[in-house]
């Protein structure tokens, strides 16, 4: 079992509080972003491809600003050696993300349960919190860890993106109606929403973590796009919506989130939805959209890859709420 020293940090926001753990000879410690950096990039040089690549893109995007209020950087040690690391931080919408869990090939995986557990006293701490981790590689990050620390996958997605290198115009003639300022009409759009959620192929398991409004917190704080979001509406009646994020700094924008009341699918709609969200983006100078579909959601799928979405990445995502306990045991 490991054991826990109390130390605090008060001079330091990013300074994880009482988090000293013990196992054997290993003690696993919270450090700041910049040593950690250093520590993930030292730590690199020890691993082989692909694990190498993976975890000094993590070290570059940990010693880069802004880091979130609330991350949360640990190191595993023996006898003054670093042989594992591991990331996450808090999000809006009692949300929590893993970002990084990266061992030594040589140790055991009881070491790398222990800092998922180190980092889930302060992530799901609180009641009604989930913590999640998109496992991109199987082999680099095993999702036994995960599972042996109480994870569950949630669903499998695939990210596809479209460049806009050719202008894109509205959906014309279309007898849906696009409503802009739906971020500014909370209930309603949180009554949408759940009604869009009905018999839903896009990860319906969503819906057993989180709450919507916590869902709507941290959709907003992806960034509301300039052209705001948008309820969906057929002669007066609202039958969807359509809420899209947007990242100036890279020129794109995410389609965060489309959704259709039971009803209303079928009807290729879906379809001027998406193209309806493209020329938004369009319209405001983005050069690439991307959105993360479910992949068991086969009609959205078939919708992007018609019109002209690429395959980027694919992930598998893991999920835990604050009421489940399971802690890991080596193996």
């Amino acid at each position: 079992m490991a054991t826990r020293n109390s130390r605090n940090n008060p001079g330091d926001p990013l300074l994880m509080a009482a988090t000293d753990f013990v196992l054997g000879d290993f003690q696993i410690q919270s450090t700041n972003a910049v040593n950690w950096s250093r520590t993930a990039t030292t730590l690199a040089t020890q691993l082989e491809e692909p694990y190498r690549s993976e975890l000094r893109e993590e070290a570059l995007s940990a010693g880069k600003p802004p880091v979130h209020k609330e991350d949360y950087f640990l190191q595993a040690n023996r006898q003054g050696k670093t042989v594992g690391v591991a990331r996450g931080y808090r999000l809006p919408g009692r949300m929590a993300l893993i970002r990084n869990v990266t061992l030594l090939g040589s140790e055991p995986d009881a070491i790398a349960q222990q800092l998922i557990q180190a980092l889930d006293r302060q992530l799901v701490s609180a009641p009604g919190s989930v913590s999640m981790v998109h496992l991109r590689n199987a082999v680099t990050t095993p999702a036994s860890w995960f599972e042996s620390c109480g994870y569950s996958l949630l669903s499998q997605i695939e990210t596809v993106c479209l460049p806009l290198t050719e202008p894109v115009t509205a959906p014309h003639p279309s007898p849906l109606k696009f409503v802009a300022g739906a971020e500014h009409r909370r209930n309603e759009l949180a009554s949408i929403i759940q009604a869009t959620y009905q018999a839903s192929l896009d990860c319906p398991k969503l819906q057993q973590f989180r709450s919507i409004e916590d869902i709507l917190d941290s959709y907003a704080h992806q960034g509301i796009a300039p052209a705001g979001w948008s309820f969906v509406q057929y002669h007066g009646e609202t039958i969807g919506c359509l809420l899209m994020s947007a990242f100036p700094r890279q020129s794109t924008w995410e389609l965060t989130y489309l959704g259709l009341v039971p009803e209303a699918r079928g009807k290729g709609w879906g379809d001027q939805i998406v193209q309806y969200g493209c020329f938004l983006a369009a319209q405001h100078g983005a050069e690439l959209v991307i959105t993360s579909v479910d992949q068991a959601n086969q009609p959205a799928l078939d919708i992007y890859h018609q019109r002209g979405f690429i395959l980027i990445d694919k992930a598998h995502i893991y999920a835990k709420n604050s009421s489940n306990t399971s802690t890991g045991n080596s193996r």
